[in-house]
């Protein structure tokens, strides 16, 4: 008997490209990409602005401190009760003391960094004790004695205030800083586009 042949299946016709319109689809697709980074890089900068400026703010305003004579101090007189550390959920901590009359003062860290630091003194004060404050205007505490003991010098305690805040100043001014070379980026981004669309809406 004779063999049948095989049927042999038709192979599908070859895809034919269009190299010119993949050229265009391919510069299509790159414009969609450059116009989307860069609308992150203006998104980007603008956060980093708007961040540097609010920082600067701040650190203008804690730079804010006028030193001032012994005479201007207030006076503050209470019983101490606890000298205690307060931490807060980020992890930072604060020097507080307590008074027997419910009031309660905190005491800045860097108060406690050079070698006249008023920890071992506060630490070893009884309940009790009668404790004679200076406080300044704004609120902190310039001075503290226990009797003829003296905790916390004025003089000490407004140079490190001094300190803090030159130091608030300089991270100001950084800030500020940092944050013009965003203004000219972000103003010439938008600049620039304006001009293009005006342009484009001219020639049309």
């Amino acid at each position: 008997m004779p063999q049948k042949r095989k049927k042999y299946k038709k192979r599908p016709p070859k895809k034919i490209y269009d190299i010119k319109q993949l050229k265009e689809k391919w510069k299509q697709q790159r414009f969609n990409e450059k116009k989307h980074y860069a609308k992150m890089e203006t998104v980007v900068g603008i956060v980093g602005m708007v961040a540097l400026i609010c920082f600067a703010v701040l650190c203008f305003i804690c730079a804010n401190h006028q030193p001032i004579e012994y005479d201007q101090a207030i006076p503050y007189s209470a019983q101490f009760e606890k000298y205690y550390t307060r931490y807060s959920f980020k992890g930072s901590s604060t020097k507080c003391i307590k008074f027997t009359n419910q009031d309660s003062t905190w005491l800045p860290d860097f108060y406690f960094f050079g070698e006249q630091s008023p920890n071992a003194d506060l630490e070893a004060l009884a309940k009790g004790t009668t404790l004679n404050l200076k406080l300044h205007p704004e609120g902190a505490v310039l001075e503290i004695k226990a009797g003829d003991k003296e905790i916390l010098n004025f003089d000490y305690a407004q140079q490190q205030l001094q300190k803090r805040a030159i130091c608030f100043l300089v991270l100001g001014i950084l800030s500020a800083l940092g944050a013009i070379p965003c203004v000219m980026y972000i103003h010439k981004k938008i600049f620039k586009e304006r001009v293009f669309s005006r342009a484009v809406q001219f020639y049309k």
